[in-house]
């Protein structure tokens, strides 16, 4: 990857650093209607001078739904947990990604392969343990982060798939018709929070300050940055700014929220991080040993 593929990826990784943000926002507004409002704003930004093609619409309702599942669940379970939980969670999905791949016969699955999906594995352990000295239904936020996680994968699996099939949608029109979904799935939620009156506290100035950053930098910039890094690059290389995202989560978590630093979370971020690494090293050794094996081949 180069210069302009790994500023890209850092871009993608502060982006994403929204779950601080997010939880700012729960302070005053419902979470159903704190994401509503975000996806709503960022739909409007991302709309195409066309207009909503229902053909396009249709065809990526499928990827759309996926990554509409994935965050609604990641809302609700950042809602039980500690901010800084979340990133650190979500580090799993690159090693998910390689055992799909590896599954697909798309990467090899090494020694180094399996010590990342355990390292992975113990880091959750660790997170759980973390989240029962913090948060009042641990289990329940952890369990429901974990699903939001596979959905993620699967999100960037899906999304990969539609590109090479649809080459002529680009990377900013699927990000619209994904923000559009997510709005259309969300609204009955929201409605309800409205017609039981926990829909809106007494926001400040901060809060609404929170809902414009999610909806400008963790929707509209975030996804369309991420659906181009998995064009131009691999599913594999833009999961891995769910990893890079962490230490400046962490940072908004302990500045915006004042969460705790403990040890737990630091050694259990810290072997899922490694995990993380171990599996994009591993892929990026695999991917390499192929084209030395397509060129040697061409020689003889």
């Amino acid at each position: 990857m180069d210069f302009r593929g790994r500023a890209l990826i850092i871009m993608v990784a502060f982006a994403s650093s929204g779950a601080p943000v997010a939880k700012l926002g729960f302070e005053e507004f419902g979470v159903a209607t704190t994401l509503f409002i975000r996806v709503l704003l960022a739909t409007a930004i991302l709309t195409p001078k066309s207009g909503i093609n229902l053909g396009e619409f249709k065809s990526l309702l499928g990827v759309s739904v996926v990554g509409s599942l994935s965050v609604m669940t990641s809302f609700v379970g950042m809602d039980l947990v500690p901010a800084a939980i979340v990133p650190a969670m979500f580090a799993l999905v690159p090693v998910i990604t390689l055992a799909y791949y590896a599954s697909q016969n798309k990467a090899e699955l090494s020694a180094r392969n399996v010590s990342s999906m355990g390292l992975g594995l113990l880091g959750v352990v660790g997170l759980t343990g973390f989240a029962g000295e913090t948060s009042e239904l641990p289990i329940a936020g952890v369990a429901i982060l974990l699903t939001s996680v596979v959905l993620y994968a699967m999100y960037g699996f899906a999304s990969r798939t539609a590109q090479e099939k649809h080459p002529h949608i680009g990377t900013k029109v699927m990000t619209f018709y994904f923000s559009l979904t997510l709005t259309l799935c969300v609204l009955p939620f929201a409605a309800a929070e409205v017609a039981t009156g926990t829909a809106v506290a007494n926001p400040q100035t901060e809060h609404y300050l929170a809902i414009l950053f999610l909806a400008v930098i963790s929707t509209a910039v975030y996804y369309h940055l991420y659906q181009r890094a998995i064009g131009k690059y691999s599913t594999l290389a833009a999961t891995m700014s769910l990893y890079i995202q962490i230490p400046t989560t962490v940072l908004l978590a302990v500045l915006l929220l004042g969460e705790p630093i403990t040890m737990t979370l630091v050694v259990s971020s810290s072997l899922m991080i490694a995990g993380a690494m171990l599996a994009r090293d591993a892929n990026t050794k695999a991917r390499r040993k192929r084209r030395l094996g397509l060129r040697l081949a061409r020689v003889r």
